[in-house]
């Protein structure tokens, strides 16, 4: 047998570690357009308020003219004036003939039966 000493495996040590991040730095593709700056934020604002502005003039402006607007006249309508008397009505009533309601149909009755 062997006389050689056991052999024991010592721990690796680590990479050393270092204690500055890593910033990684992206180009970027080439599409054309430069990467927006905060220069068009306040464009973007102005437009912002401009459209404000507008809808609060539009506002204020439909709001006076409703409050000052014209009322339409009013047509005052009476009821209509009887001139006849009752027994006007009367006599009218009477001098309708009932029976002789079913004599105006005659003819189309005739016309019917000749089919």
């Amino acid at each position: 047998m062997d006389n050689k000493p056991p052999v024991t495996q010592q721990p690796q040590q680590a990479a050393p570690v270092s204690q500055e991040p890593k910033v990684l730095t992206q180009q970027p593709v080439g599409t054309g357009v430069p990467p927006a700056s905060s220069d068009s934020e306040p464009n973007n604002k102005l437009i912002w308020v401009v459209v404000g502005l507008v809808v609060l003039i539009l506002a204020v402006g439909g709001g006076y003219l409703y409050m000052n607007r014209t009322p339409a006249p009013r047509i005052q309508t009476s009821p209509p004036e009887t001139t006849q008397a009752k027994g006007t009505l009367e006599d009218e009533l009477n001098e309708v003939n009932v029976e002789s309601e079913g004599s105006d149909f005659t003819e189309v009755d005739k016309d019917l039966q000749s089919l």
